[in-house]
């Protein structure tokens, strides 16, 4: 069983049980957090192992002994203090052989604070499954995000199909020869293809306050910043979220 933020004191790295530690997978653990860009709230944490490529050279602060977050402002995109420890919902790959049940309990929370993360390209391999997958995960009372979806020509059509609550999109996966006008005029578009599901947008790789009020002017209501060392031992060993 993984610890939970819960678990963690304050200040202090969490105990780790065996199959926490780090004999369940090799290298060193980063996360990143799922942020409001209305309110600045942390709405999930995504844990991963290393991501040394996409990680900044930033280490990760150290919780203050009071248990609160640092001042805001000092890290646009972060997630710190309390926030880290008590995030509002994990964000876990799930499959189609995956349960939003299982998911929670690899965490040790209850499906509701579970953000099952889908890739879109792999759904597609087996679309009536998949969309018993996802229904089957909404009815556990988890969230679906979905990504990973061709960006030049998305499959609307199967994605309309899917009970999704977020749709995710990494701007690395535009093509290349997109200029900014381009580019924008797709996130617009994006941003009210999922409006129009009841989906909300999330955008990767937002690390500066002039790019989360762009788009947040555009509809989008997450944001996710660069990947962080977790160097305190508070998140759980992403090995075990299967």
């Amino acid at each position: 069983m993984a610890n939970t933020f819960s678990q963690t004191q304050t200040g202090c790295p969490v105990s780790k049980a065996p199959a926490a530690s780090a004999i369940v997978g090799q290298g060193i653990i980063y996360f990143r957090a799922l942020v409001d860009l209305g309110n600045g709230g942390v709405a999930g944490i995504e844990a991963a192992r290393d991501r040394r490529a996409a990680t900044e050279s930033m280490p990760c602060r150290p919780v203050a002994a009071t248990g609160r977050s640092l001042a805001q402002g000092s890290d646009a995109l972060g997630a710190w203090g309390s926030e880290v420890r008590e995030p509002a919902a994990y964000l876990v790959r799930g499959g189609l052989g995956s349960s939003a049940a299982g998911l929670g309990a690899a965490v040790g929370v209850n499906a509701g604070r579970v953000i099952i993360m889908y890739d879109v390209a792999a759904l597609l391999a087996d679309p009536a499954r998949a969309i018993d997958t996802l229904v089957a995960a909404k009815c556990g009372g988890a969230r679906v995000l979905l990504d990973n979806f061709d960006m030049d020509t998305p499959p609307a059509r199967f994605m309309e199909m899917l009970p999704a609550d977020i749709l995710r999109v990494d701007p690395r996966q535009m093509p290349w020869h997109w200029d900014d006008a381009k580019r924008q005029e797709a996130m617009a578009s994006l941003v009210h293809f999922a409006g129009n599901l009841l989906m909300d947008v999330a955008v990767e790789g937002v690390h500066s306050i002039g790019h989360r009020r762009e788009l947040k002017q555009l509809g989008v209501r997450y944001g996710q910043g660069g990947w962080r060392r977790d160097t305190s031992g508070l998140v759980p060993d992403p090995n075990i979220l299967v």
